[in-house]
């Protein structure tokens, strides 16, 4: 559980986590997770409900002869089983305020921890797919301006183990950072002890890999906040960074492991 230990090294990290809170098949489940995850850190709690739908005044009243009807077949953009697209994303205003402050308060040396839950298709995906494109700037915000974040995503499955995630959130930012020249050595020595997880996969047993959890864990908050530190304090001419966003979605797939 690296959390508290990031957040005791760097003030410039985010964490926001997305759950489904499906009553009739995992209550109890994600009702467990989140009691877990308020225990490990400082967390907001944002629960999604059905937006007020529009309610068109009745047809009847129309004339037949106002209605135009399109000669262009039209295609609906939105599938259940995918966020909708930035383009389309409507509404949700009160709740991207919110999520917006994290930010802010983040870029300003207050992070804010925030988890997003709500039944399965309600859009917590599409919220968090939007925030993503405010937090790197592609998007204006409503109250803050821009920002300029690098943000980590990562889908939550029962496979996903402490060193995978590792993993993950290393060539997520090493993809970012390695498009600055003067980063590349820098990122190659912070975080050189990815490379010794690679070699491990390879070669060792499951008890070993187990006793270097630990370890693992602390390389990795040391890493994240030097790295943090230096995208906030340019060395050498690089466009400062606000922080750090990670973007956990799923998480109810999260195992007790």
């Amino acid at each position: 559980d690296p959390a508290p230990r990031i957040a005791s090294q760097a003030g410039e990290i985010l964490i926001c986590v997305s759950a489904t809170q499906n009553i009739d098949q995992s209550e109890r489940a994600t009702s467990d997770f989140l009691d877990w995850v308020k225990g490990k850190a400082s967390l907001e709690h944002y629960s999604l409900h059905p937006p007020q739908l529009f309610h068109p005044p009745d047809s009847s009243n129309i004339k037949k002869h106002q209605i135009k009807k399109s000669t262009m077949p039209r295609i609906n953009p939105f599938k259940p089983t995918s966020p909708a697209p930035t383009g389309m994303f409507a509404g949700r205003v009160d709740e991207i305020i919110e999520l917006e402050k994290a930010l802010f308060q983040t870029k300003n040396n207050q992070p804010m921890n925030f988890m997003i839950t709500g039944d399965r298709g309600i859009g917590k995906s599409s919220l968090l797919l939007f925030l993503k494109h405010v937090s790197c700037g592609e998007i204006q915000s409503i109250k803050h301006g821009s920002f300029d974040f690098i943000t980590v995503n990562i889908a939550v499955s029962d496979r996903l183990d402490v060193t995978t995630l590792i993993k993950l959130a290393e060539r997520n930012i090493s993809r970012e950072l390695n498009k600055i020249e003067t980063v590349r050595s820098f990122m190659v020595e912070t975080w050189a002890f990815v490379q010794r997880l690679k070699i491990m996969d390879s070669g060792i047993s499951e008890a070993e890999k187990d006793s270097e959890v630990e370890l693992q864990v602390d390389d990795f908050a040391y890493s994240l906040a030097e790295t943090c530190k230096r995208l906030i304090n340019p060395e050498r001419g690089e466009k400062r960074k606000d922080g750090i966003l990670f973007l956990f979605d799923e998480c109810d797939n999260a195992t007790t492991e």
